[in-house]
Order: C-alpha cells, then structure tokens, then sequence
C-alpha cells in the first residue's frame, strides 16, 4: 500500500479555492482489455477473465503463478 503524503501549500500562495478527491474508490477503476483474436478452445493455452480489487497486478500475477505451479 502506499503511503499518503500530506500536501502542504508554501505559506506565501493562498490557500485552494475548493477541494475534491477524484477516484477514490474500486469502483472508479475499469480496465477491459479487447484481445485481437478469439481463443479456438483448444491447445497449450489458458486465457482467464481476472477481476480484481484490493491487488495489484504485480500481486495477482504472483498468486496466478502460484495456483499454475509456475
């Protein structure tokens, strides 16, 4: 998880006119990646629809490997 850094203005600027939090949520996140062909059903490949939340893609390839045995 990364670690939040609070921002300070520098004592001369004048302080925001207004605040916001864009993308806070999960839910504000949607990627669908479109592959350029279709799998035929057969042979030395799995292809997998992965949804995820909470993890990071670096953490979901790690538990992917692991369930693979790779």
């Amino acid at each position: 998880m990364t670690e939040r850094v609070p921002l300070h203005w520098p004592r001369h600027a004048p302080p925001p006119l207004t605040r916001a939090r864009l993308r806070t949520n999960p839910e504000d996140f949607l990627v669908e990646e479109i592959m350029p062909h279709t799998p035929c059903g057969s042979g030395e490949h799995l292809w997998l629809q992965v949804r995820k939340r909470g993890f990071n893609t670096e953490q979901v390839a790690l538990a992917l490997a692991r369930a693979a045995g790779v």
